[in-house]
């Protein structure tokens, strides 16, 4: 992360979302869908990943639970916008 708060990859962010979820806390995250519409889950918590054969793009998305609605989603990891409100800017 530079000095500005904000992340230059997606390997901090992920890795900060994988700890607090084992830690048993939640986190907002903002994304967009892949037909362009923004997404925010202000507590989520990351899930079990498919199989790759379930989900031919498996590798390229992040499985998340939304704790307010108790419901499934799932983004594609490059079109995460922010994580606990710091922008990903690559």
């Amino acid at each position: 992360m530079d000095n500005q708060g904000q992340y230059s990859d997606y390997a901090e962010p992920i890795t900060l979302m994988k700890e607090l979820t084992l830690r048993g806390e939640s986190f907002k995250i903002s994304f967009r869908k892949k037909n362009g519409e923004p997404r925010v889950i202000h507590r989520a918590q990351i899930r079990k990943q498919p199989r790759s054969k379930d989900d031919k793009q498996s590798a390229y998305k992040i499985q998340l639970i939304d704790k307010d609605r108790d419901e499934l989603r799932s983004a594609y990891i490059p079109l995460i916008l922010a994580v606990n409100d710091k922008p990903i800017i690559l």
